[in-house]
């Protein structure tokens, strides 16, 4: 492997990039790593600093931030079921659009792009910039207008989910 890296440094990777993504290669063994080095080279980074994006205020449900309680863990998916039986815009839109199968993880995939698509220490290029409009609106099988229609509904509908999460909380105690 090391010679994949002497590669991206001879095509122009930073030699900072390049240390950057060995050692992430030699803790994960993904092909990540490497692969984001070169993105560098067509990112067209503009100016010299980065910049944080705004992240949402911190909510939580009773003790646990609201965000851990997503696809991946039992309340989350219980909180979700529940949000799609409400009148709320996210849900009506979900359950005319989608079919049934599935509803809940296209749900949990909104909310993360809500709670944890935003990064302190974004740098802006032309590359970054399209890879993370294409992930934001392009990835979920729907067209990019749906999927802003889908995002404001669910920036606006979050309180409800919020409170849904709380009361699956207090359930749990």
């Amino acid at each position: 492997m090391d010679f994949a890296f002497e590669v991206l440094a001879e095509h122009g990777v930073s030699p900072s990039m390049a240390q950057i993504a060995r050692q992430g290669f030699r803790k994960t063994g993904e092909i990540l790593a490497p692969l984001t080095a070169l993105l560098t080279l067509v990112n067209g980074i503009r100016g010299d600093v980065a910049h944080n994006d705004v992240m949402p205020a911190p909510r939580h449900a009773g003790a646990v931030p609201s965000y851990a309680m997503d696809t991946y863990t039992r309340e989350g998916k219980q909180s979700f079921a529940r949000f799609l039986k409400t009148n709320a815009g996210t849900a009506d839109w979900i359950l005319e659009n989608l079919p049934n199968r599935g509803r809940s993880a296209f749900l949990g995939e909104w909310v993360f792009r809500i709670e944890g698509g935003c990064l302190a220490n974004r740098w802006a290029g032309d590359a970054a910039d399209q890879l993370r409009k294409q992930y934001e609106l392009g990835c979920l099988g729907v067209t990019a207008e749906q999927a802003k229609q889908v995002l404001a509904l669910m920036r606006g509908d979050m309180h409800i989910l919020d409170r849904i999460r709380a009361d699956v909380m207090g359930e749990q105690k």
